[in-house]
């Protein structure tokens, strides 16, 4: 399988989403793990990320992986739910098998909107205490936030970025709800009159395409980006980092690369066409089109493959498209193409292409 094959040339320890190949969990070589380790010691691996969207969800498994990982000296970095934060026990192995961040979808500070998120079960947590519980484990986080949740009012992002600086989150990150075709949320708002446009291209996490309940349109896109300025001005860089007791100067280059981020939005979320993007990319003239890429391995956005927006761009070429790979995060991209995995599609001028 082209998935399958592109794991092992990465030579790295990925977990593939659920809707990318159609299997609850996936498991490089076998069953329980024993391919994945056989890798690692070959060749000698030493930082891996998970890309798998629940990692720790089968916990037999994930504990017999990471007693295995333990004697490797490994360093890594996935993804979680906070019911991590329900055993104690679990979260001290997690640590010990060389996790050194985790990315926590903590979606919402609004009781009310939890529901919203479906995400009920994140009631059950402290998040502060769950963040500080990690963070006393050498375990850093990147904590996600929505904004535009049907009980989201306009003090929602201060309120946000107030907990994000007091809980001391290494790196906060925030998305504009998108409701994506498809899904129950697009249904529902698209009967309740809604849905505002159906230029999939704006359905980004970034753009608000819809109608939100107690707010305006434009009080949520100033708001989210309102949020991610004043989360990442220096001085809650500085307090966040001192809460979080991160002293590692990598936090800081990260944090001061994401304060760039915050501080350009308008550069990085235009929506214009489809473009690769790669160290060396396939055309001089600065775009591409669908006939410079046949013939490559490609890296597609899972969001943006799933709706069929690659396959209306590649036209023709669709069907012959040999797309190796899917992601959901635009560094797990990044780093995929930096590996020499394949050339990533994704939107014009959201990523720096040089």
């Amino acid at each position: 399988d082209g998935r399958l094959h592109f794991l092992q040339k990465l030579v790295a320890l990925f977990g593939i989403d659920q809707a990318a190949i159609g299997r609850s969990h996936a498991f490089v070589g076998d069953e329980r793990g024993a391919g994945q380790i056989g890798i690692l010691r070959r060749f000698g691996q030493k930082q891996l990320i998970f890309v798998d969207l629940n990692l720790l969800s089968d916990k037999d498994y994930a504990r017999e992986l990471f007693t295995k990982l333990i004697p490797l000296k490994v360093e890594w970095f996935g993804l979680s739910t906070v019911l991590i934060a329900h055993d104690r026990e679990f979260m001290e192995l997690v640590a010990r098998s060389g996790c050194k961040g985790l990315l926590l979808g903590l979606e919402t500070v609004t009781p009310a909107s939890l529901q919203d998120a479906k995400k009920r079960f994140n009631g059950s947590v402290n998040f502060k205490e769950v963040i500080r519980d990690l963070h006393h484990l050498g375990i850093s986080i990147q904590g996600c936030f929505v904004f535009g949740l049907d009980h989201d009012t306009p003090d929602v992002f201060d309120a946000t970025v107030e907990f994000a600086i007091d809980a001391g989150i290494d790196l906060p990150r925030f998305a504009v709800l998108t409701p994506f075709p498809g899904t129950p949320l697009h249904t529902r708002l698209e009967r309740e009159g809604r849905i505002l446009t159906k230029d999939w291209e704006l359905y980004d996490a970034q753009h608000v395409v819809f109608q939100p309940r107690h707010m305006s349109v434009r009080e949520l896109a100033e708001g989210h980006e309102h949020a991610w300025k004043s989360c990442y001005s220096l001085s809650s860089i500085g307090r966040r980092l001192w809460a979080a007791r991160n002293f590692r100067p990598l936090a800081l280059t990260v944090n001061l690369g994401y304060r760039f981020y915050a501080h350009n939005l308008h550069r990085f979320y235009t929506c214009d066409w489809i473009v690769g993007f790669s160290p060396a990319p396939p055309s001089r003239e600065g775009t591409v089109s669908p006939t410079d890429l046949v013939g490559l391995p490609l890296i597609a956005s899972e969001q943006a493959h799933t709706a069929g927006t690659c396959a209306a761009w590649l036209g023709e070429y669709a069907a012959g498209a040999d797309i190796v790979a899917t992601y959901n995060l635009l560094f797990n991209a990044e780093m995929l193409v930096r590996e020499r995995v394949g050339y990533a599609l994704c939107l014009d001028r959201i990523a720096t292409t040089g």
